[in-house]
């Protein structure tokens, strides 16, 4: 069984979790995908405030959280 990441921009003050990416990122074990999924959330919000529609103000008023998610997919052996 393999693991993929899942990133979702959330806003606290609804729950609404408008945007979500698939990261790309594959992984061995739940584990591994859960460590890389606090360094991608982490980079995540940090470059959120580059983007000028989600400014410290904006952000702040939304209470805007990085979420993420490992989901399992099952692996066909050939």
């Amino acid at each position: 069984m393999k693991f993929i990441l899942t990133v979702y921009v959330c806003s606290m003050i609804n729950n609404i979790c408008p945007t979500s990416s698939i990261t790309g990122y594959q992984f061995e074990s739940y584990n591994e995908c859960i460590e890389a999924g606090y360094k991608v959330a982490y980079n995540k919000y940090k470059n959120l405030e580059e983007l000028e529609e989600l400014d410290k103000q904006y952000m702040e008023e939304k209470r805007i959280v990085v979420k993420f998610e490992c989901k399992d997919v099952k692996v066909n052996a050939i």
